[in-house]
């Protein structure tokens, strides 16, 4: 039986020393393939980018 676990939540990209902004991120986890993680990041209204 495959487990797969989910989180969401928010990260701060970090582009100058003083400047940064929000990304809502979702790492997904599954036992099936124990090693990897599965990132997909929020970067505005357009696609999701896995």
């Amino acid at each position: 039986m495959n487990t797969t676990v989910h989180c969401e939540l928010q990260l701060r990209l970090v582009y100058m020393s003083d400047l940064s902004c929000p990304v809502t991120t979702g790492l997904r986890y599954d036992t099936a393939g124990p090693y990897a993680v599965h990132a997909t990041f929020h970067t505005g209204p357009e696609q999701p980018v896995e």
